[in-house]
């Protein structure tokens, strides 16, 4: 029952961590961090597979989630491949609804395909397309994914969840109402907006990951950049600790773990809290007034730093347009 921060419960010996025996006693507390720790990261991971437009693993051209790489269909008037895209579709509209664990989120569980709006839409209008019976289908691909692969009450289980990759040359199809991107067919809809997938979208992975910037960011290769974010506003609790981690003030040791890079702020930095020099500052809309401004902009590049920057976004919305 004991509460120790995750990132005590290691040493951090020149940026490698080793387990803490003052915190970490046996085997089965390790076993016990470690799953802890699991379950804080598989929500992040989820939100990657299942990310909506642009930022999931599927739009990105790089890969999508499946129960199981070969699922047999279990309705004659379905190939094999026809099945598994339409159980793949279904798994990721599940994704999207955030129904997976662990979550952040409460979920519902539910007892058939009914119950959940948005598959029940979905598989409809494959089975208007397909000519079969929507009530025989929802039901097939329910009892697939809950019966014979465990995701019990229409809940998926991260851990449980499998990928599988493309390659350039494989197909792929942009929906031509809302853009969404498959790596299969879909059963010949879109999950996203419902609209008929037709074989004239095929176009390949190639293409797709050309014009998706996460897929450009893997393609540099480039090594990983270690970067931590936190909040500081007139809500954090712990202000004067997030302003020392962000000033570098830490043991030398625990500095990889500790240090934060980046701070998200509103305008409490225009009220004399005492951040340090940065390096750049990036604001999200335009300041309403000339000294708001100086003030914000102002708070780069103060020990006289080789670089620094200040960059502000202005977006098509009446604020930005009034002050810009």
């Amino acid at each position: 029952d004991r509460k120790v921060y995750w990132k005590n419960l290691f040493k951090w010996n020149n940026g490698k961590a080793s387990f803490n025996d003052f915190h970490i006693h046996n085997s089965s507390e390790k076993e016990i961090a470690f799953s802890n720790i699991r379950n804080s990261i598989l929500p992040i991971v989820g939100r990657f597979l299942f990310g909506r437009l642009f930022y999931s693993i599927e739009s990105a051209g790089i890969a999508h989630v499946v129960v199981s790489g070969s699922i047999k269909s279990s309705l004659d008037a379905l190939s094999d491949d026809e099945f598994q895209s339409i159980v793949d579709s279904s798994i990721r509209v599940l994704g999207d609804k955030f129904r997976y664990e662990p979550s952040l989120y409460e979920i519902n569980p539910v007892d058939g395909y009914k119950r959940i709006k948005p598959l029940r839409s979905y598989l409809e209008k494959v089975a208007e397309l397909k000519g079969l019976d929507q009530d025989i289908l929802g039901t097939r691909v329910f009892e697939v994914i809950v019966n014979n692969y465990k995701h019990l009450d229409g809940v998926l289980r991260l851990p449980k969840l499998k990928l599988r990759f493309t390659e350039e040359d494989d197909e792929a199809y942009r929906c031509g109402s809302c853009k969404t991107v498959h790596l299969h067919f879909s059963g010949g809809v879109c999950k996203n907006c419902y609209s008929p997938l037709k074989r004239s979208m095929q176009l390949t992975v190639k293409e797709i990951r050309n014009k998706n910037f996460l897929s450009k960011l893997l393609e540099r290769n480039h090594e990983s950049v270690r970067m931590r974010c936190e909040e500081l506003t007139g809500q954090t609790d712990d202000q004067l600790e997030r302003q020392r981690l962000f000033k570098g003030i830490v043991l030398e040791e625990t500095k990889k773990a500790n240090e934060i890079d980046l701070l998200s702020v509103t305008t409490t930095l225009e009220v004399g809290v005492d951040i340090g020099s940065l390096q750049a500052v990036y604001q999200g809309n335009m300041s309403p007034m000339r000294f708001n401004y100086q003030q914000r902009v102002g708070r780069a590049g103060r020990a006289n730093q080789a670089f620094n920057i200040a960059l502000t976004y202005c977006r098509g919305r009446n604020h930005d347009e009034y002050f810009f």
